[in-house]
């Protein structure tokens, strides 16, 4: 795949650790298709179901709510409640990285649907600053290692 396609596809948001909290981020800078507050946690916040990716293992959670005041650029504000879900899972062949995540939205019915958007999780400080790499339509199997490899040629 082209690394001007994957580039069009993709968006940047930064988060930074709410002071005197463990899972808790604000938005920074880059994007906004995201909500201003997610939480991010290494470990889950409730137990796993069976799942059908068991390529990689689960080794947190991302969460997040738009408010509706909030003016977003976003197309994942659709329904009510405006949730963004995802279980992160990690690569072991990209370490540098915390991990990924299919992105996950709030359906008609209030519960939280796939949308094959594939969410990419760094670090480099500990978990004080947190960058997403979202690229929209790219969590297949045959494209997650190559937004991998483009998100690790930027960082």
């Amino acid at each position: 795949m082209e690394n001007e396609f994957i580039q069009k596809t993709m968006q940047i948001c930064t988060y930074q650790l709410k002071a005197d909290t463990k899972t808790s981020y604000y938005w920074k800078g880059g994007s906004q298709i995201l909500p201003n507050r997610i939480s991010v946690k290494d470990d889950l916040f409730s137990p796993i179901k069976k799942s059908s990716n068991t390529l990689h293992p689960t080794i947190g959670e991302f969460k997040a709510q738009f408010t509706h005041k909030e003016q977003s650029q976003s197309s994942l504000m659709r329904n009510k409640p405006y949730q963004v879900h995802t279980k992160i899972r990690r690569n072991p062949d990209h370490p540098q990285f915390i991990g990924y995540g299919t992105c996950g939205i709030s359906d008609s019915e209030g519960k939280i649907t796939d949308i094959g958007d594939l969410m990419i999780f760094y670090s480099n400080d500990s978990w004080q600053t947190i960058t997403i790499f979202y690229f929209v339509g790219m969590a297949t199997p045959e494209h997650i290692d190559e937004a991998f490899k483009f998100a690790a040629s930027i960082i």
